[in-house]
């Protein structure tokens, strides 16, 4: 039996990419992988004779993991994966590791946090592995004090063919995590002092920041904001503890919004969305929601911004000779700014099937969605609100007849323009 050290940089990882962002892996078939026949029929002189094909069987021959966790330094675990079976695993195959609340550990509970690779396994030989690479998940809290269920799985990703593939899950481990909450020492950010508004670090769109609540529980930055775009401020990558609000005011605090959990990184994180009335210098203040500090307490910070508030990148844009290229997966924001009415080209191939959709960003935006052939005068298709992603979005899927270059006219759907009516388009090659 080896054992191995996770060590203290590699427990606090694993326990923080717990609860660091909201993946919870969809296991499928936990304790059984589906397959049922061992044996072939092989004719044999005119007769059906049944031949016992060799096969793999992959097995969690050796398993230890601490009764508690009281330090860092408490968390062991020895694993080996042995092939039993009578065929050679050539091919990679991952094997997890899982945690849960309950000691059943079925699916619904079940969390994968750790994976690792092994290349290939001859049979009967056995595996020792020394170092998972962490998978978050975040609905396993970490509480002192709790008990968890730890199990191994070798083949999670249904790679290898067995003989029995009811085998391959290993007994569970239960532990007593018992360590307090902050029990390690972390670093003052590169941006202290920006505990007051005087002493904001500046940021603008397009940046990222990376910060966390050391020794305090406030953070201040500052942005010039223009009346011409709208903004995104969003906290992200969060820590183990960090659970962040944002507020977002102005110089003369007349703008005054805040945002606890509208994140769209983890249940835990925040995002504001402003488009400005007018050009100004603007203030957010991020904050520990619960007050904690220390350890655990890491986030980013990141501005995003679209122009909504004059014409597009892509003017002129009025007519398909004008047209603007798109591209397959490309995304392309685009607006009603001064007229209500783009366009856009595209080369498709013969038989393959397209999807071409808007997404309404701006509060007045309402886009209808027309294909056009080879001439950009013959409709082929249009469509109007059958976006998934908006409810005044677009949605065309459409088969190419012949490999040419084809045409996209997205309209304002009243006729209007100006201001707030910002969309997103997409173009999606879905093969033949």
């Amino acid at each position: 039996m080896i054992g191995f050290n996770l060590g203290r940089y590699r427990f606090l990882r694993l326990f923080g990419c717990i609860l660091l962002t909201l993946s919870l892996f969809a296991l499928s078939g936990c304790t059984s992988k589906g397959r049922t026949d061992d044996n072939v029929t092989i004719p044999i002189g005119g007769e059906s004779k049944q031949s016992v094909v060799p096969m793999a069987d992959l097995v969690v021959s050796e398993f230890y993991a601490p009764q508690s966790i009281k330090s860092i330094d408490d968390f062991y675990i020895n694993i080996a994966i042995k092939n039993s079976g009578a065929k050679d695993i050539s091919k990679p195959f991952d094997v997890g590791l899982y945690i849960s609340l309950d000691p059943q550990m079925e699916q619904e509970n079940l969390h994968q946090i750790g994976i690792t690779a092994v290349e290939k396994l001859a049979s009967g030989a056995t595996k020792y592995i020394y170092d998972f690479t962490i998978v978050p998940s975040l609905d396993i809290p970490i509480i002192p004090g709790s008990t968890y269920y730890i199990s191994i799985m070798p083949d999670t990703n249904n790679l290898v063919s067995e003989s029995n593939e009811t085998n391959n899950m290993s007994s569970i481990r239960e532990f007593l995590y018992d360590m307090p909450l902050v029990m390690a020492t972390s670093f003052v950010d590169g941006y202290e002092e920006d505990d007051t508004q005087d002493d904001a670090t500046e940021i603008e769109s397009g940046e990222i920041q990376k910060h966390n609540f050391y020794d305090d529980t406030t953070d201040w930055y500052k942005i010039y904001l223009s009346s011409t775009r709208e903004y995104t401020i969003e906290t992200m990558y969060l820590g183990l503890l960090a659970d962040t609000n944002l507020t977002l005011i102005n110089e003369i605090e007349d703008v005054n919004i805040t945002d606890s959990n509208s994140g769209d990184d983890s249940v835990n994180a925040s995002k504001i969305v402003i488009y400005p009335e007018i050009s100004d210098n603007y203030y957010i203040l991020a904050s520990s929601a619960q007050g904690i500090v220390g350890l655990g307490s890491e986030y980013s910070i990141m501005i995003s911004s679209v122009l909504v508030g004059a014409a597009d990148e892509y003017e002129d844009d009025d007519s398909y000779e004008n047209a603007t290229k798109i591209y397959d997966e490309s995304i392309q924001d685009h607006n009603f700014y001064d007229d209500d009415s783009d366009w856009l080209s595209f080369e498709a191939k013969k038989d393959t099937n397209y999807t071409i959709e808007t997404e309404t960003i701006g509060v007045d935006a309402d886009t209808v969605l027309a294909l056009y052939d080879t001439d950009g005068v013959t409709e082929l298709t249009r469509d109007d609100n059958s976006s998934s992603s908006s409810v005044a979005g677009s949605l065309i899927e459409w088969v190419a007849p012949s490999s040419s270059i084809y045409y996209i006219n997205i309209i304002s759907a009243d006729g209007s323009s100006g201001d707030k009516r910002h969309y997103k388009v997409k173009l999606t090659e879905k093969g033949k």
